[in-house]
């Protein structure tokens, strides 16, 4: 398939469609309307996408088209098309920039994650059902099936959970309500909920803090989200008799939330990197099957922006990181300053704390 020489020039000169012209190393060397700069390759604008790029260019030399749908996460036109032209190492590229498609294509994630949640879901509950006629010691074995089973299908579910939350949070469509609560019980609860499902690991869970009634205005369950990614960072980059501490202080007019590890450490040539999209280091010996997608990070950041905070990380490799969370204090009514009810984390199944933590911590669901 090759892109004839009136087809190229009605695209970059269209409206519709915002495009550029790249050489066979995926180099910009014509920039039409697109958000690219000549000179620069799709590598250095979308360094987290160095493998998709590796299968475009392999697509490529065969004379066929390029497709991309990652690029939404990145842009707000969100489908990559590269097509080879006429001229030979010369590749056509093309983002979408049609309302109707930009809305077909940008509920894609949506709609992949809402077709793996139900079935999941469902065999979930099923599984949950068939545990109830399987009490006592006599189906013992029957019940780690039941376990092992259902710990897969949160593994499912972790893997599609944080790209539908970070495409829902770049695109503005998560739901975000600011309340006035107070921050050290809140954390205390969400200390205790990880507790519980840390119990039979041999991580500490510590929570530190001399501040009482710290009110900020935060979303329980996007604060909580936060915090439950950086702990299970942290706990899949540190030895398991190792310490996670969560801690809380206040400066200069700011709550300062902190999550420390006594990990492996970050290199500091990788930690300009750990907040983009899908990027995992390659210098760690934990297992493939532990890493997540490279979201968790970028997720945090896009939390911290809907609350008017920040994220920052240090890190010393075979020490340890820390992350800390920094949130605007709250200088309203004090009447409006509510206790946060974070047990629904620990009896929610569905909740992010199953999610994130059942398989890490391989919960026993059923008994």
């Amino acid at each position: 398939m090759e892109a004839s020489c009136d087809f190229i020039d009605w695209i970059l000169d269209s409206e519709k469609i915002a495009a550029f012209l790249c050489d066979s190393h995926l180099c910009v060397i014509k920039n039409g309307n697109a958000p690219v700069k000549v000179g620069q390759t799709l590598y250095d604008l979308f360094p987290a996408l160095g493998e998709e790029f590796v299968r475009a260019e392999s697509t490529l030399c065969q004379n066929a088209p390029f497709f991309s749908t990652k690029f939404e996460l990145f842009l707000k036109n969100t489908t990559l098309l590269l097509l080879p032209t006429q001229t030979s190492g010369v590749f056509l590229g093309i983002f979408s920039n049609d309302e109707t498609t930009k809305k077909d294509s940008g509920d894609l994630i949506a709609q992949i994650s809402d077709r793996y949640r139900s079935p999941v879901s469902n065999i979930l509950n099923i599984l949950s059902v068939l545990s109830c006629g399987m009490q006592g010691e006599t189906y013992a074995r029957e019940r780690a099936y039941l376990n092992a089973a259902a710990r897969e299908c949160y593994a499912i579910l972790r893997g599609i959970m944080p790209a539908n939350d970070y495409y829902l949070l770049v695109n503005k469509r998560m739901s975000c309500t600011l309340t006035p609560q107070f921050l050290e019980s809140f954390l205390s609860d969400i200390c205790a909920a990880l507790r519980s499902f840390f119990r039979k690991t041999e991580y500490e869970i510590v929570f530190e803090t001399e501040e009482h009634a710290v009110a900020v205005a935060f979303d329980s369950r996007l604060l909580s989200l936060a915090v439950f990614h950086l702990v299970s960072n942290a706990a899949c980059f540190s030895p398991q008799d190792s310490k996670i501490t969560i801690s809380l202080r206040t400066i200069k007019g700011r709550a300062v939330i902190t999550v420390r590890d006594e990990g492996d450490g970050i290199a500091q040539e990788e930690l300009d990197r750990v907040f983009e999209p899908f990027y995992t280091s390659h210098r760690t010996a934990v297992p493939e099957e532990r890493m997540g997608m490279g979201l968790g990070l970028p997720i945090v950041r896009e939390i911290m922006a809907l609350h008017n905070g920040s994220v920052a990380i240090t890190s010393t490799v075979n020490q340890g990181t820390s992350v800390s969370l920094t949130l605007p204090l709250y200088d309203g009514p004090s009447l409006g300053v509510v206790h946060s009810d974070t047990a629904k984390y620990a009896a929610d199944k569905f909740s992010d704390l199953y999610i994130l933590f059942a398989d890490l911590c391989q919960i026993n669901l059923f008994y």
